[in-house]
């Protein structure tokens, strides 16, 4: 009867979490094409590797311990996921150094509002006021 039980709940609620794991996916690759810079699609690309496989991983193990299957196979699975885990953000990181060092710049979006704080919001502009700070003439050698 338990086995039942643990069955009926356990078949649904995966393919519910593989389907939630799917949709992350989904909602990634839409984001590779719809981001306009590097920076942005590099996050979706990631959100993709760690976000979507690692979830499905994730999943796949946790039915395989439930259902008490334990091979080489699952230890192979646990590899992966951590290898992923590890490695996916690290790869991010580096490839948006160097796209930052090649002077690539992250795209601004005009079209903001100019107090939105967004990263990619078009910069404020100033009320003309100055901010405090006071103009240094130059001296010349000439005295007067």
């Amino acid at each position: 009867m338990n086995e039942i039980i643990l069955y009926l709940v356990q078949m649904p609620l995966g393919e519910w979490l593989l389907l939630v794991s799917s949709l992350v996916m989904l909602v990634g690759a839409i984001g590779l094409f719809r981001f306009p810079d590097v920076y942005t699609r590099m996050h979706a690309s990631n959100l993709i590797a760690v976000g979507g496989v690692c979830f499905s991983l994730f999943v796949i193990i946790i039915s395989s311990f439930l259902q008490g299957l334990f091979s080489s196979t699952l230890m192979m699975l646990i590899f992966i996921l951590v290898f992923i885990v590890i490695t996916s953000p690290v790869a991010t990181q580096a490839i948006s150094e160097s796209a930052y060092r090649k002077g690539i710049k992250p795209a601004r979006n005009e079209k903001a509002s100019s107090g939105s704080g967004n990263p990619g919001s078009a910069p404020r502009k100033h009320s003309g006021r100055r901010s405090g700070k006071k103009k240094i003439k130059k001296k010349t050698g000439r005295r007067k």
